[in-house]
């Protein structure tokens, strides 16, 4: 009703026969508004930082997109009603293990072989990567919104390989490559990251998601084949025996024959490159990786070496180059040479961060296996409390076992792929601890009546 003296159209709240106020409809809708927005801005950034899908049209590969969606994200973000409880997320321990890794490449600087380069590597990282890490770890408040951010990991990178299918980006010497970010190695490793995430999305509640996630799937298969990449073949193994362990009971007869007749053939098309290169792993003392001086072995043994010698700080962030331009300096004399990288995710961040930057690093992934854990514990003779939970942490576990194992060959730890799975992982446990932590009672001051309040939290 409206209160006497009210003029006629006055926004008051209607009453109910208790005389308490009811809150207008469109005032509830205003947080549904607000969480539209930032899932729109928070797929729209993943899906073009992980897929790099716009560098594949003409013109729009040097557009700042990062500058412009990450600040948006961060405005929707700090317009949600739960915006303090989002922090939440920061006391995971990979979040904790991102500050240690953060903080090593921060030490890193002052002892540096190249202290501006690496004051300019640890701003583009702050900048860019670390801000992409905490607004998708911040963003994902629900499992919806974490389903969201895995869809659309997977529709981006299965998209890349179908276009990549469909005749996108160009061959070189028989490696298919898309855009300026990711090189055929890059590429590969996009796909070996989307497969797992891809078959998980088979048992999505939603048949169009079922169907876009077997599309993704054939999409990130071809682009680890058509990449031509040893090391994406041997992380594509990693994932396949991994998968097999994993969901070989679950899975139906006539889901095991598709299974393997996609593999087989996917397999049988693959390019000649593919093949030949892959050959190479067969005979590794014929290869000039296991040989020369510039070979991945010796650049390896030499990344040791650096590390050894500066076991706390490491070379610098993003210096591995610049110390091997001073061995080849010192040992040979040269002028003009390669700045080689590391080649592998584990020398990379060792020799150029030290002890504190490869704990920090393997504390961004290792967690979540112990999350998964913690969650079947929970669901011990009865279900899961979440079917897809569980399902996306186990499709979860083999993305990280397919990038350990593919990046062993890669410099790509600080790679949208890497920062990305990082981001998840951090989501996940902070979803994961709400769902297993007990919980308990918090006293509140006695009412009206004289009674004392309980409510239960987690």
């Amino acid at each position: 009703m409206i209160p006497p003296g009210a003029p006629s159209g006055s926004l008051h709240a209607p009453e109910t026969p208790g005389g308490q106020a009811v809150r207008p409809a469109a005032r509830r809708a205003v947080p549904r508004r607000a969480g539209a927005v930032l899932q729109m801005v928070l797929f729209t950034v993943v899906a073009l930082s992980f897929g790099r899908l716009h560098e594949l049209i003409p013109g729009a590969a040097t557009l700042p997109i990062g500058k412009i969606l990450l600040p948006l994200g961060f405005l929707a973000l700090l317009s949600q009603p739960n915006f303090a409880r989002r922090f939440r997320v920061l006391r995971t321990k990979q979040a904790r293990m991102f500050g240690l890794l953060i903080a090593a490449m921060v030490v890193s600087i002052p002892f540096s072989l190249y202290r501006s380069g690496s004051l300019e590597d640890l701003t583009d990282f702050l900048r860019g990567t670390a801000s992409l890490v905490i607004l998708v770890a911040l963003a994902c408040a629900s499992e919806a919104d974490l389903y969201g951010v895995a869809r659309t990991m997977v529709a981006a990178g299965g998209a890349l390989g179908l276009a990549v299918i469909a005749g996108a980006g160009e061959v070189i010497q028989g490696r298919a490559e898309a855009g300026t970010t990711y090189d055929p190695n890059d590429m590969a490793l996009v796909g070996v990251v989307v497969l797992p995430m891809a078959i998980w999305m088979l048992r999505d509640k939603s048949r169009l998601w079922r169907w876009v996630g077997a599309a993704c799937a054939v999409g990130a298969l071809a682009t680890v084949l058509l990449s031509a990449s040893r090391g994406g073949a041997l992380g594509l193994a990693a994932i396949v025996i991994a998968m097999a362990v994993q969901y070989w009971k679950r899975v139906s007869m006539a889901g095991k024959v598709v299974a393997a007749a996609t593999l087989v053939g996917g397999l049988l098309a693959a390019p000649q490159t593919f093949w030949k290169r892959v050959g190479t792993l067969e005979d590794p003392n014929a290869d000039y990786n296991t040989t020369s001086d510039l070979g991945r072995l010796a650049l390896w043994k030499r990344g040791l070496g650096y590390f050894a010698s500066r076991p706390l700080t490491g070379v610098g962030l993003g210096q591995f180059g610049a110390a091997e331009g001073a061995w080849l300096e010192q040992s040979r004399g040269a002028t003009v040479f390669k700045w080689s990288a590391a080649h592998s995710i584990w020398i990379q961040v060792l020799a150029e961060t030290g002890i504190l930057g490869i704990i920090g690093f393997l504390g961004l992934y290792l967690p979540t296996f112990r999350d998964v854990r913690r969650l079947r514990a929970r669901a011990t003779g009865r279900a899961p409390p979440d079917e897809s939970l569980h399902g996306l942490g186990i499709a979860l576990g083999i993305s990280i076992i397919g990038f350990f194992v593919a990046g062993t060959f890669l410099a790509d730890a600080y790679s949208p792929p890497a920062m990305m799975l990082a981001a998840v992982a951090m989501s996940y446990s902070y979803l994961v601890r709400q769902r297993t932590l007990p919980a308990r009672a918090v006293r509140r001051p006695p009412n009206a009546s004289g009674f004392t309040q309980r409510k239960v939290v987690r």
